[in-house]
C-alpha cells in the first residue's frame, strides 16, 4: 500500500510542488497526471464496467486520491491560468503488467500529450480517457 501511494500520489504529489516555481514562469502552465480508470470511484462500484472484477486495492485507491489531487490542484491552480488533468491512457503494455497490456506506451504517450497540448482555453480539472471525457 505505502509504495503504491509513494509512486502514484506523493510522487506526482512532490513533483508539482517542485516544478511549481518553473510553471508559474510558463506562458501556458500545463500538469497533466497520469491516471488509471481503475481510479474512477464511478466507475468501481459500476458492475458492468468492463473492470468490475477487478479488486487491486493499492493501485485502484492511490490512483483514485491522484484524480482528487487533480481537482483540487486545478482548482487551486485556475486563478493563475494553470490546466490541470488527469489521464487514463488504458492497459499500456509496460513492466507493471508484464508488457501484457493491450496499448503501446507511444500511444499512451500520444494521448497524454495531447491533452498536455490542449492549449490556452483548453479544459481544467477533467479526466480523459479513450477518445473524451472520463467519469470520475
Amino acid at each position: 500500500m505505502r509504495a503504491a501511494y509513494e509512486t502514484n500520489f506523493f510522487g506526482p504529489f512532490l513533483l508539482t510542488q517542485a516544478l511549481l516555481p518553473l510553471l508559474w514562469r510558463s506562458a501556458r502552465p500545463t500538469i497533466v497526471n497520469v491516471s488509471s480508470g481503475l481510479g474512477s470511484l464511478a466507475l468501481i462500484g459500476y458492475p458492468l464496467d468492463e473492470f468490475a472484477g477487478k479488486q487491486v486495492f493499492p493501485y485502484q485507491s492511490s490512483k483514485a486520491a491522484l484524480n482528487n489531487l487533480t481537482v483540487l490542484f486545478a482548482k487551486e491552480l485556475r486563478a493563475r491560468g494553470f490546466r490541470v488533468n488527469s489521464v487514463s491512457p488504458g492497459y499500456t503494455a509496460t513492466d507493471l503488467n508484464g508488457f501484457r497490456g493491450t496499448k503501446s506506451v507511444e500511444d499512451a504517450a500520444a494521448m497524454i500529450l495531447k491533452t498536455a497540448l490542449a492549449g490556452e482555453g483548453g479544459p481544467t480539472g477533467d479526466f480523459f480517457a479513450g477518445d473524451g471525457q472520463a467519469p470520475w
